[in-house]
């Protein structure tokens, strides 16, 4: 079977990183403290104090497998799993009045979380959606995701040198929302996460690549070959 170099060119950033947590206290310490964080809560606003502060959003990508890559069409899709993390004051708390409880999981529809959309998806813009995902909350008022979703994107084909062609495809995740004074990305690294990478037998990935492109929007540009 001839096995194809393909480079990715993805807007994102990182790898899949599982965090573990001591869990400490009382179910009652932990329905207290819920109804603590919650009393004026609201999902609907950016959650800065200042309005004229950016939220500053840490987005890292892990690639687990290419699902395919079709040169007729021009697409590539991808199994992959991303690690959003950002910081919201207003769920911040002193863990010694709740029982020494550090962080605590619920589901992501409760909080206000990014909206990231996939600016070079071969279908209508998806954004990542993730109210059916759970978060992990910090008493630091830290907040982390860890969405998963097949990703189908376009890509440029070269077979001049079929069967020993590279392809090279581009990924970006932009917010569409929110204009740079409003939100910046974060990357953690230069490259896409491939920790938990399964060979495709097909493909070989040679290379992989994150870069920042933001200039009036957020925007990520990942490149993987």
């Amino acid at each position: 079977m001839t096995r194809i170099p393909v480079s990715l060119l993805l807007v994102m950033c990182s790898d899949v990183i599982i965090s573990c947590a001591h869990a400490q206290g009382t179910m009652d310490d932990l329905l207290r403290l819920r109804d603590t964080l919650f009393q004026n809560y609201t999902m609907y606003f950016r959650p800065v104090y200042n309005l004229s502060d950016p939220i500053h959003v840490t987005f890292d990508m892990y690639l687990i497998s290419i699902l395919d890559l079709d040169e007729v069409t021009g697409t590539i899709t991808l199994n992959c799993v991303v690690k959003i993390s950002w910081s919201d004051y207003r769920l911040s708390w002193n863990p010694s009045n709740f029982g020494g409880i550090t962080s605590f999981v619920f589901n992501a529809s409760n909080v206000w979380k990014p909206r990231i959309y996939i600016a070079t998806s071969f279908e209508d813009l998806p954004d990542f959606s993730y109210d059916a995902y759970d978060v992990r909350v910090y008493s630091n008022g830290s907040v982390t995701s860890s969405p998963s979703r097949h990703v189908k994107a376009s890509c440029s084909f070269d077979m001049t040198n079929f069967p020993k062609d590279s392809q090279t495809c581009s990924l970006q995740i932009a917010s569409w929302v929110f204009s740079a004074s409003e939100m910046l990305f974060l990357i953690t690294r230069s490259d896409i996460g491939m920790t938990s990478y399964k060979p495709n037998g097909e493909w070989d990935i040679d290379w992989t690549s994150v870069t920042d492109n933001t200039y009036v929007v957020p925007m990520l540009h990942f490149l993987c070959t």
